[in-house]
């Protein structure tokens, strides 16, 4: 950065660079207060009245907010909120801040996108899909030697230009269309950068698909590779993971080049997580149980057999939680049930569970902080601008994060970033309708992303899990940067879905990424005193299921359901317990393993085989009681095999499979044979 206006520039423009520089590099965050103009002349060595210019500009672009008698503080970017009439700030920005002209640009054009997603208007696609035609032939031309070539260049920046605003009209928002008019206007003299064609149709089909967070990181791409500032090119302005967006899919060397934050090690070891879900919806804490003869649609499974989607589940007409509630409660408001959540709160012991936590084997724990309801888990300084102290006055989740570290787990937080309905947004009678019930707006995107910096800056977690997608009107990619500044060995949940900065963690199986199993103990995440210990998964088969995650490189991510005095179910402890004595004498083999063979397959007789490896030594876990079993396949040819205790067992060749005999009979305390195994290599 230089420290001096350059010449020529003038005192102003050269103090709205320097303001804009410590917006951007955060030095001055959203919310926070400008320090006064006298303090900012002295530093940046201009009169008071070139920093009051600069503010004035910033002001009118809606970068910062003057508060009568408070002060100048710094507001979330907002397109929608900027003032139409930018043209005559321009001047003082084009000049000497061309790269902030492009990020403005960015922003506005993917917010745009985003909110043309969100609104589903299939009518509107029509105009949209008219503007990609003329581009696509504008762009399509040949270029004639001569003259000709800046007229076709001219045509094509035109139908470039159409296109991006008939983006912001399908988003029915006048003032980014007139923005976007004015901000590529100042641009014409730079060179449109050639960008594919394919790349705009990418991005109207995630229009059409209503995808918001897809449509605003392509739309934001396009935009920086079209008009990447003056002296930098293209493929260099925009990030990584947005150059290959504009790309479409990317093949595994340019996958490894998108996610420069490598996976943190201590994830793919952990193997064994616990997702805790407590809140108000503990307190009525119900819901029906499924009937297996009945069955059940899939789309309805959250709201009629998930206890902590109680209130969405009270407010659908018609549904057991709807006839329970009226009947048990009357009718009453859902947070009449705060006081005796607070209740328990004040009583609650995060020793208790922490003990628990720990016995059990787990490698990490992961706090939900905010569920749908929107009752926050953690003192925040954050006001909820429309139910005022809708949060808890103890800080569980940092009460719990430090009980959870003293011995030694990682802990990472969980929060609803799509859905809340503290919002006023009417609870989806059916997670289907979640996408049409989520709060929309600057307002509540600004609460969002405040609310995690909150939790990042405070708790520095190890992990963060987000649900049901991220605000339109947010900036995912941003916050997760912030993410990975503060906290460089942190592991990202995929359900932000955004595709950057990359390291992000799938819940279902890809081959060579990291993944993640989540699934209840029970039933329901959150606690239901329906359950009784019948619907809970034994510790056998936490065992099993655990093997099935580990031997296809995934992670166990287990819901535990304390109930509405803050204690675990009598089933779901034991069960706990079960697992960690377990992996007490067997967890040297599950703990930081890797595949090995198939990983699973199931013998002749129908019982499941999970193979390992760990530091180089290769582990069999055989299900069953059967003495003998036969393994398809040759993977164990030329293999030998003997129990922890050392004891051999017999290893032959029988057609295309390999018969294991000698194994010792399944029982209550091991589920499964442990075996260890030699191969050829290594007996040589």
């Amino acid at each position: 950065m230089t420290t001096t206006p350059a010449a020529g520039q003038s005192a102003s423009a050269w103090a709205l660079h320097q303001l804009l520089d410590l917006i951007s590099r955060r030095v001055v965050d959203a919310g926070d207060r400008l320090p006064p103009e006298r303090e900012l002349a002295a530093s940046l060595g201009v009169s008071r009245s070139s920093v009051r210019e600069a503010i004035s500009a910033l002001v009118t672009l809606g970068v910062l907010e003057a508060r009568h008698g408070a002060g100048v503080f710094v507001t979330a970017l907002e397109p929608t909120g900027l003032l139409a009439g930018l043209a005559p700030v321009m001047g003082l920005i084009a000049d000497r801040h061309d790269a902030a002209v492009t990020r403005l640009l960015a922003q506005i054009e993917g917010a745009a996108a985003a909110r043309a997603a969100a609104r589903g208007d299939a009518a509107g696609l029509a105009g949209l899909e008219q503007a990609l035609s003329e581009l696509r032939m504008a762009l399509g031309e040949p270029v004639p030697r001569g003259s000709g070539q800046e007229f076709n260049k001219m045509i094509a920046r035109l139908s470039e230009d159409r296109f991006h605003r008939a983006v912001a009209r399908l988003a029915d928002d006048p003032v980014a269309e007139g923005m976007i008019a004015v901000l590529r206007g100042a641009r014409e003299e730079h060179a449109l950068e050639a960008v594919e064609v394919e790349a705009h149709q990418r991005l109207v089909e995630a229009i059409r698909r209503g995808e918001p967070d897809e449509a605003r990181t392509l739309a934001s791409a396009l935009a920086l590779a079209e008009h990447p500032p003056v002296g930098e090119a293209a493929p260099d302005r925009a990030p990584t993971a947005s150059r290959l967006a504009l790309r479409g899919p990317a093949t595994t060397g340019e996958a490894a080049q998108a996610e420069p934050f490598a996976h943190p090690a201590w994830f793919r070891d952990a193997k064994l997580g616990l997702l805790v879900h407590w809140g108000v919806y503990t307190i009525p804490g119900w819901a029906p149980l499924p009937d297996p003869a009945v069955g059940h649609r899939a789309d309805e499974v959250p709201v009629h057999y998930f206890a902590e989607w109680y209130q969405a589940s009270a407010a659908a007409p018609g549904t057991p939680t709807a006839r329970h509630h009226q009947q048990v409660y009357g009718g009453r408001p859902y947070a009449s049930f705060r006081p005796a959540f607070e209740s328990a709160v004040a009583t609650w012991s995060p020793d208790g569970w922490a003990d628990l936590f720990a016995a059990s084997g787990a490698r990490y724990v992961v706090m939900v902080a905010k569920h749908h309801d929107g009752y926050a888990l953690w003192p925040s300084r954050v006001r909820h601008p429309r139910e005022e102290g809708w949060r808890s006055a103890r800080d569980v989740v940092g009460e719990l994060a430090d009980a959870v570290r003293a011995r030694g787990l990682r802990y990472g937080v969980f929060y609803s970033s799509g859905a809340d309905w503290s919002f006023g947004a009417l609870p989806p009678g059916r997670p289907a309708d979640a996408a049409t019930t989520r709060p929309t707006g600057s307002e509540y995107a600004r609460y969002v992303e405040a609310h995690w910096r909150e939790l990042i800056t405070t708790y520095r977690p190890d992990g963060v899990w987000n649900d049901t997608g991220y605000p339109a009107e947010g900036d995912a990619r941003r916050m997760l940067e912030l993410y990975r500044a503060e906290v460089p060995d942190g592991v990202v949940a995929d359900r932000f879905r955004t595709s950057g900065p990359g390291g992000s963690v799938r819940p279902e199986r890809v081959p060579g990424e990291p993944w993640e199993s989540v699934r209840p103990l029970g039933v329901s995440f959150g606690w239901n005193r329906a359950e009784t210990a019948e619907w809970v998964m034994s510790g056998a088969e936490l065992v099993q299921l655990l093997l099935e995650v580990v031997a296809g490189d995934g992670n166990l991510l287990l819901g535990v359901a304390p109930d509405d005095r803050g204690r675990l179910p009598a089933a779901q402890e034991a069960a706990l317990r079960y697992l960690g004595t377990w992996l007490a004498e067997h967890g040297d083999a599950v703990f930081g393993s890797r595949p090995w063979g198939p990983g699973e397959v199931s013998t002749r007789q129908g019982e499941r085989v999970w193979s390992v490896v760990r530091e180089g030594v290769v582990h069999l876990f055989v299900e069953g009681a059967s003495p003998e079993v036969e393994v398809p396949g040759r993977w164990l040819a030329g293999c030998s095999a003997q129990l922890l205790d050392g004891t051999p067992i017999a290893v032959a060749g029988s057609g295309d499979g390999v018969v294991l005999s000698g194994l010792p009979a399944g029982s209550e305390e091991s589920p499964v044979r442990h075996l260890i195994v030699r191969t050829p290599e290594s007996n040589d």
